[in-house]
């Protein structure tokens, strides 16, 4: 299991990962202001029915091309009020993994999110 640190000192756990192409499943259209917007606001992970934040992209890229890769990382930490446990999807757009890990591309990416101010706690049976 991968385990990461945020700037803000909460530890998470990594408990799954996915990546696809960002354009994948279009049939049309050209890369613009327009298609990207849509893109980016059904940028969702595969997992239903949970908190998810996606990490917003630059202007650049929305008025271009978004980068290649649309990823997604399901964490888990302690709660942060009342539950058993706090959670939370990053979504975010980004390169080609080239020879990185999987490890160093979902630290890069979620090493700055403000856990308390985005994850959810939740109950094991609820």
């Amino acid at each position: 299991m991968i385990s990461l640190k945020l700037k803000d000192n909460t530890s998470v756990s990594v408990k799954a990962f996915y990546f696809k192409g960002t354009y994948e499943g279009i049939l049309e259209g050209r890369y613009g202001r327009e298609l990207n917007k849509r893109v980016f606001a059904s940028a969702c992970s595969p997992w239903e029915n949970r908190k998810e934040y996606t990490i917003q992209v630059t202007e650049s890229d929305l008025n271009t091309k978004l980068p290649p890769l649309l990823y997604s990382v399901l964490l888990d930490s302690e709660p942060i009020g009342e539950g058993d446990q706090s959670r939370l999807i990053v979504n975010w757009f980004g390169g080609y993994p080239n020879n990185k890990s999987i490890e160093s591309i979902i630290e890069e990416a979620v090493k700055s999110i403000n856990w308390k101010g985005y994850a959810k706690d939740y109950c094991y049976f609820d």
